[in-house]
């Protein structure tokens, strides 16, 4: 549930707006981009889809790092580490839900694009942007409100924790968003 444009490095190379294009003619009514780590294309998708009388919907694939569970877990066949590791991050989608999420949204990106020692903070919440913008749980947790948060794609924290054996640790991790997220 997540798409990219030229705008997603690595892996989007179509425009806006030939995406746009293409929903129109498989008879879509509604076209969703969540970059990695950027919100750049939303006022062409915007743009493009008033042209067309479609809707956009807006969302993001933000860089992730937990601040949670920062043990390392073991199984049988592999080793999987979810730590606050400054170059380890994870995919987590991020879609706007009301007016109250596109703010809460615009909030988490200033965030992701903020250094640790930047001295700047957003209610008390300050960065961790290390060569990528990102965000924690903390930040994810508290700007949560008229934001869907979905797992992503195969580098979001959930499928690697189950793609590596560890499925009751990803259970634990998903019912720590349903707890905290405030939708």
């Amino acid at each position: 549930f997540h798409g990219h444009d030229r705008y997603s490095v690595s892996d989007g190379v179509n425009s806006t707006s030939s995406i746009v294009n293409e929903h129109l003619e498989k008879g879509y009514n509604r076209v969703l981009l969540t970059n990695h780590g950027t919100c750049a294309s939303n006022i062409e998708l915007i743009k493009c889809c008033n042209e067309h009388n479609i809707d956009p919907t807006i969302g993001i694939e933000f860089y992730y790092i937990p601040e949670i569970n920062r043990d390392k877990v073991q199984n049988e066949s592999s080793e999987f580490v979810i730590a606050r590791d400054d170059s380890k991050t994870f995919h987590l989608t991020v879609l706007v839900a009301s007016e109250k999420g596109q703010e809460n949204l615009n909030k988490l990106i200033y965030l992701s694009n903020l250094k640790k020692e930047d001295s700047v903070t957003v209610d008390g919440l300050s960065g961790c942007h290390y060569s990528k913008p990102r965000i924690t749980e903390a930040q994810l947790f508290h700007f949560s409100e008229g934001l869907i948060v979905s797992s992503g794609c195969r580098l979001s924290v959930f499928n690697q924790l189950i793609l590596s054996g560890q499925t009751d640790k990803a259970s634990e991790m998903l019912l720590l968003f349903k707890a905290n997220l405030q939708n």
